[in-house]
């Protein structure tokens, strides 16, 4: 494992799980909440300079990109030896996105997040988790089932899973 894609359902933990795999095969990470948001916008803005940002990423020779950003899907899960799909159920992403923003309220930077975040939950956020499963899970499951015949792709569907996979690995 040397090109790692870890995607997921916000709140799954996906940040955690690769720094978890990064420290136990060390291999650099880059979050692509940190990438995205540190440019105070410019990646929201500029669609193609996002692309080029995450292309120079994938080129490197060693990884693990954590985020889904679907829009960047084509770019890392053809370079990606290994796929890591985090499919949690909907009320623990979203007890864990809760609770990450009390945990990380004020001026508490959550880990894998450019200096000056701050943490937020708005609706459209909340409602994305929340319909998750319904609307992304399908269109996930297709684009790996692409993969499957020359990547490694790992589903792990619970805490205690993942807990398993990272003992394993």
């Amino acid at each position: 494992m040397k090109k790692i894609a870890i995607i997921g359902c916000p709140g799954a933990g996906k940040s955690y799980f690769a720094r978890e795999l990064a420290q136990k095969h060390n291999l650099p990470i880059y979050p692509l909440d940190m990438l995205y948001h540190d440019k105070k916008g410019k990646y929201a803005r500029d669609r193609d300079a996002w692309l080029a940002a995450v292309g120079r990423l994938v080129e490197k020779p060693r990884w693990i990109i954590d985020g889904n950003y679907k829009s960047t899907f084509e770019l890392r899960l053809p370079a990606a030896d290994t796929i890591i799909y985090l499919d949690y159920p909907t009320y623990l992403c979203l007890w864990r996105a809760l609770k990450r923003r009390v945990q990380y309220r004020g001026d508490r930077l959550r880990p894998g997040m450019p200096s000056g975040w701050t943490e937020k939950m708005p609706w459209d956020f909340f409602t994305y988790i929340v319909s998750f499963r319904r609307n992304d899970r399908p269109h996930l499951y297709r684009e790996l089932e692409q993969y499957k015949a020359t990547t490694n792709v790992i589903i792990l569907r619970n805490p205690q899973a993942a807990r398993e996979y990272l003992k394993t690995t």
